[in-house]
């Protein structure tokens, strides 16, 4: 269902706030399984395994930005339970964003700023006169 979004969610970092310090992707596995259970600990796939998966699966894929979903599996079943929480219906796009939005709502509470900057980046890349990557 959602495989495209780790594609993308593999190659991003999380984002600092004033109350969580942002795991320095140093290979520390830690604090990335802290970080990973912080952003997605309140997931609700209708079952207390596939929540813990998913939590472990997104901080496997934070200690190996960019590495594709066997190269950050422990093992080939591992790789493989994986791809069968991808292809649950419970699992989408909408869920992991609300999920997402929720602990970017709480981080900003927690901060105890008056004022947050929400900076997007919003560069376009148009590729359509590069035949040879088409």
């Amino acid at each position: 269902m959602v495989k495209g979004i780790f594609s993308r969610v593999s190659s991003l970092s999380p984002h600092p706030s004033a109350t969580e310090p942002l795991p320095h992707f140093d290979h520390d596995p830690e604090a990335n399984a802290q970080w990973a259970q912080a952003e997605l600990g309140t997931i609700e796939l209708g079952d207390a395994r596939s929540n813990r998966r998913m939590v472990k699966v997104f901080s496997q894929m934070l200690n190996t930005p960019g590495a594709s979903i066997p190269q950050c599996s422990a093992s080939v079943g591992e790789a493989k339970a994986f791809y069968r929480l991808l292809d649950t219906d419970t699992l989408t796009e909408s869920l992991l964003f609300a999920v997402h939005r929720k602990a970017v709502l709480r981080r900003a509470e927690q901060s105890g700023c008056i004022v947050l900057l929400s900076i997007q980046d919003t560069t376009s890349c148009n590729y359509d006169t590069h035949h040879s990557l088409v």
